[in-house]
């Protein structure tokens, strides 16, 4: 076997390394720009977009709101998705930095999470009541353990 890290043998023949060759000038093709966005899609989408970020705002401000307030920010979110949805369907196909393509797909994100938060929060809303009512109506903390416990077992899955 031979060093690896030993000088090449001089009686050795060298392999020529040839460089890469460019295609003929006839086989390449002219790159052009791509043609502009269309005016009229890129001020919808603009416009989707600045709804969308409202109806997002709306949805994390109602979302902070006592008990049944907060169930209004599913309507926001439901909004939110389907404008930024639709306004992502809308928007030209740009990668420029700033096409509002980029802005609608976070903002779609946003809302459909947004979404999801807000309908795990109303599928909860049941058992969120009976234990604000049960809170209310507990004078001493043994009722209020109780109300405690009342909670753990409606909540408890396959336990």
């Amino acid at each position: 076997m031979s060093n690896p890290y030993a000088p090449p043998d001089p009686n050795r023949p060298r392999e020529s390394v040839r460089p890469p060759v460019a295609p003929p000038a006839s086989d390449r093709r002219p790159t052009s720009p791509p043609p502009p966005p269309d005016p009229v899609r890129l001020a919808r989408a603009a416009s989707a977009a600045r709804l969308s970020t409202v109806l997002l705002l709306a949805t994390a401000a109602t979302i902070l709101l006592p008990a049944p307030w907060h169930l209004s920010a599913l309507g926001f979110a439901i909004a939110g998705s389907a404008v930024s949805l639709r306004g992502l369907a809308a928007a030209p196909r740009s990668s420029e930095p700033g096409s509002p393509g980029r802005r609608l797909m976070l903002l779609a994100v946003g809302s459909i999470v947004a979404l999801l938060a807000t309908s795990a929060s109303a599928v909860a809303w049941p058992t969120q009541r009976q234990y604000r009512d049960c809170l209310d109506h507990a004078l001493t903390q043994q009722a209020q353990q109780l109300c405690e416990d009342s909670l753990r077992q409606s909540v408890q899955v396959g336990g």
